[in-house]
């Protein structure tokens, strides 16, 4: 089945804030988080393992960049499909 699903993906922001850091913001209070706990599962992941997030010169080699969802997708070159 060859949809649009298939043809792209986006490049999600891995460090959003978790619920809980996000509420403290609001709340004036961050000091029970440090700098793995503020994020969300995956960014505390990411954060552990030394992951840093692509920029856009790094993943533009590979096929067009666009937006899909408020995040900065990749239209991949034929030779990457």
């Amino acid at each position: 089945m060859d949809s649009l699903y298939n043809k792209y993906f986006t490049v999600a922001d891995v460090y959003e804030y978790n619920p809980g850091y996000r509420l403290m913001l609001k709340l004036g209070n961050t000091s029970d988080f440090h700098e793995v706990t503020k994020y969300q599962t995956i960014g505390q992941y990411c954060i552990q393992t030394g992951y840093t997030m692509p920029d856009k010169s790094q993943v533009s080699k590979f096929g067009t960049l666009g937006e899909s969802f408020g995040k900065t997708s990749i239209q991949f070159k034929s030779e990457y499909r």
